[in-house]
């Protein structure tokens, strides 16, 4: 496979991915999947062989507790905590993590937020949730495995948190980026100096990781973070704010045509995938994240190269045919988001064919036209999107509606 990343015929990438297959295996829904396949734990020799395993989605996560309700076919009786994860239509989905589970992760992040500047003696505020899901746990665990002192607050109480923050000196924050960027606006200064930003799109936002810092002082460093329900912390920057580097002691990761299920090579768009290498409870193998990404190999002068430069910038299921290529609208959200004048979430994409054969593209947004530029807002989004918008509009008056209009027939998504 000449286009296959060089990282997948590593001697020690495939000894992980064989001794997980090998535990998967002990499993009840591992065993009953790799049966009806036609595969065995000794039949994984090479990573081609290992793509012979089918991808998984999250329905397969949700039909495992049907095999063996309440638990489900993917109970592991070491389990120590139980967090949740929401799955749209579906409702709160159970996740399992043993001990052995939270201590590997714990480590896996210490070290990287150790690459980030934090040390035994920062003291860390923790603003994820620590209500159903594992965010706020993941966190804590690491920064407790690097020996810094916790204040696990959660998220809200704004007032409280200033007053924290401030009296007792806090220097790292750990959280929502618009929540740290709102503490800032509200007064906490504190002593901090670095915060990584996790939950929702930060770097591959324009200009927000400059917003944040400035809000802080400016003389902070400020790093992305990259999590995923299942598999708690994928990816995450260092002190050079270069990209986020894969955590390949706990995550195998792979790109694929979202359409095909062919592996990309380095440095293409497509979908996630994400195989666990050492994982006890609820280990998933060729997981089909939905999310939009680059993988690449990109030199960091804290020697790691494999990495995510790009952030996540969409999901799978919102496609479209567009000029040729592949457009995903929600990209749009974060290019909008660093520009002025505008409100980031309130779009609408017109897409048409006035001669019948060439694609025309219109979009609308909300905002104020004496300050936010058309002719910018479309640049930019030619650089994100790869091709340019025919035109671009800018109003006040909005009226809620869907996000793309296709009036092409449909035949390009």
């Amino acid at each position: 496979m000449a286009n296959a990343p060089a990282s997948d015929h590593r001697a020690d990438v495939l000894a992980s991915l064989k001794a997980q297959i090998v535990h998967n295996y002990t499993i009840p829904f591992y065993r009953k999947r790799m049966d009806q396949w036609g595969i065995k734990p000794a039949d994984i020799q090479t990573m081609e062989d290992f793509r012979r395993i089918p991808f998984m989605k999250r329905e397969d996560q949700v039909a495992s507790f049907d095999d063996g309700p309440p638990l489900g076919s993917m109970w592991d009786p070491e389990t120590v905590l139980i967090t949740h994860t929401p799955a749209p239509g579906i409702g709160l989905v159970p996740e399992y993590h043993t001990q052995a589970d939270l201590d590997a992760c714990g480590k896996a992040v210490a070290r990287r937020l150790s690459e980030a500047g934090v040390t035994r003696d920062d003291i860390v505020v923790i603003n994820s949730s620590y209500h159903l899901v594992v965010s706020g746990h993941t966190g804590q665990g690491a920064f407790l495995a690097l020996g810094a002192k916790v204040l696990p607050l959660g998220p809200g109480e704004t007032e409280r948190q200033v007053e924290v923050i401030n009296r007792l000196g806090a220097t790292v924050l750990f959280g929502f980026p618009s929540y740290c960027l709102k503490l800032a606006e509200a007064g906490a200064k504190g002593k901090i100096r670095v915060m990584i930003a996790g939950g929702e799109p930060f770097s591959s936002i324009d200009g927000r990781r400059e917003q944040v810092k400035n809000a802080f002082g400016g003389n902070i460093t400020a790093v992305d973070l990259y999590g995923l329900s299942g598999f708690n912390v994928v990816s995450m920057e260092c002190r050079y704010e270069s990209g986020m580097h894969i955590l390949e002691d706990e995550v195998y990761a792979e790109v694929i045509d979202p359409e095909t299920g062919e592996l990309l090579p380095y440095g293409e768009r497509g979908e996630l995938v994400l195989t666990h290498v050492s994982r006890q409870a609820m280990p998933f193998v060729r997981f089909r994240t939905g999310d939009l990404t680059i993988l690449d190999r990109v030199p960091c002068e804290c020697g790691r190269e494999l990495s995510m430069p790009k952030g996540v910038f969409g999901r799978t299921g919102e496609m479209y045919r567009v000029k040729g290529l592949k457009f995903y609208p929600s990209v749009i959200v974060l290019c909008l988001a660093g520009i002025s004048g505008v409100h980031p979430l309130k779009y609408r994409v017109y897409l048409s064919r006035p001669s019948g054969t060439v694609d025309h593209v219109k979009l609308l947004v909300q905002g104020n036209p004496a300050v936010a530029d058309a002719e910018v807002i479309k640049k930019k989004l030619a650089v994100r999107l790869l091709f340019e918008a025919n035109e671009v509009v800018v109003q006040e008056h909005w009226e809620d509606g869907p996000t793309v209009i296709d009036e092409r027939g449909g035949v390009d998504r």
